[in-house]
C-alpha cells in the first residue's frame, strides 16, 4: 500500500473481546507483489506510485455496510499467507478461567482459519471465530463472542496462487491502524450518495464535533 512504511512491518489487530487475534506480516516494498492491471496510486498532487500489495479500501456497498452494521466498511487486501490467526479455543476456555490459568490457543494460516471450507484439509478447532458465507462467491468471517466482522475471502480468488484475504481495517490494533490510510474507494456505484459526498467533499464545517459523548461541549476549530 502506498503509504505504509517502505520497510517491513507487523500489523496487528483483532475482536473486541480478544478471543480472535490476527497479524498481518507486511514485507519491504520491493517485496510486495504489484496487483495486476491495476492504475497507479497518487500520493501526492502531482506524484503517483505503481500499486502493489495490500490495497485499504473504502467500501459501503450495502452488502458490507450490512455485513457489518457501519456506515463505511474499509478492507486490508493482501496475500492470504501475510496473515496469521491466533484463536482461543472453546474448549478450554471455562476450565482456564475456573482454575486462573492461560486460556489454550491455536494459530492458524488465513485459508485453514477463514477459508471456504473446500479449501480446507480439515475443520477448524472450536473457536468463536465464525464463518458466514451469504453467497457461492465469498466466505466472511466475525468473532461470535462479540460480533467483531473480521475478514472476507473471495473463493474465485482463495483457489489461485493470487490468493487474498481482506480485512477489516477497523479491527486493528490502534497503532496499526494509525499506519493504515487508504488508498482508494472501491464499489462506488454501490455506495450511499450522502456518504460519497462526505468523503469527496468533507462535512463543510457544519458537523459538530464533540470530545466525547457529552453533546454539551464541542470542539473548538485551532
Amino acid at each position: 500500500m502506498a503509504f505504509l512504511p517502505k520497510g517491513p512491518l507487523t500489523l496487528t489487530g483483532g475482536c473486541y473481546c480478544k478471543a480472535v487475534r490476527y497479524m498481518v506480516q507486511v514485507p519491504s516494498w520491493e517485496e510486495r507483489p504489484l496487483v495486476p492491471g491495476a492504475l497507479d496510486t497518487p500520493i501526492s498532487s502531482n506524484e503517483t506510485v505503481e500499486t502493489r500489495m495490500p490495497l485499504i479500501n473504502i467500501d459501503h456497498c450495502n452488502t458490507c455496510r450490512q455485513v457489518s452494521g457501519a456506515i463505511v466498511q474499509c478492507w486490508l487486501i493482501c496475500p492470504a499467507g501475510w496473515v496469521e490467526w491466533d484463536l482461543l479455543v472453546k474448549d478450554e476456555v471455562a476450565s482456564a478461567v475456573s482454575e486462573g490459568e492461560k486460556a489454550e490457543r491455536v494459530r492458524l494460516g488465513t485459508l485453514e482459519a477463514v477459508g471456504p471450507m473446500t479449501l480446507q484439509t480439515k475443520p477448524p478447532p472450536r473457536t468463536y471465530l465464525a464463518l458466514f458465507s451469504s453467497s457461492d462467491r465469498a466466505t466472511r468471517s466475525f468473532c461470535s463472542r462479540c460480533g467483531t466482522n473480521l475478514s472476507y475471502v473471495s473463493h474465485k480468488r482463495a483457489a489461485t496462487p493470487l490468493a487474498t484475504v481482506d480485512v477489516a481495517t477497523g479491527s486493528l490494533d490502534k497503532e496499526s491502524l494509525e499506519l493504515a490510510k487508504p488508498d482508494r474507494h472501491g464499489w462506488f456505484d454501490y455506495g450511499v450518495g450522502w456518504v460519497k459526498h462526505l468523503l469527496q467533499k468533507g462535512d463543510g464545517g457544519f458537523l459538530i464535533r464533540h470530545h466525547t459523548g457529552d453533546v454539551s461541549r464541542a470542539v473548538e476549530d485551532a
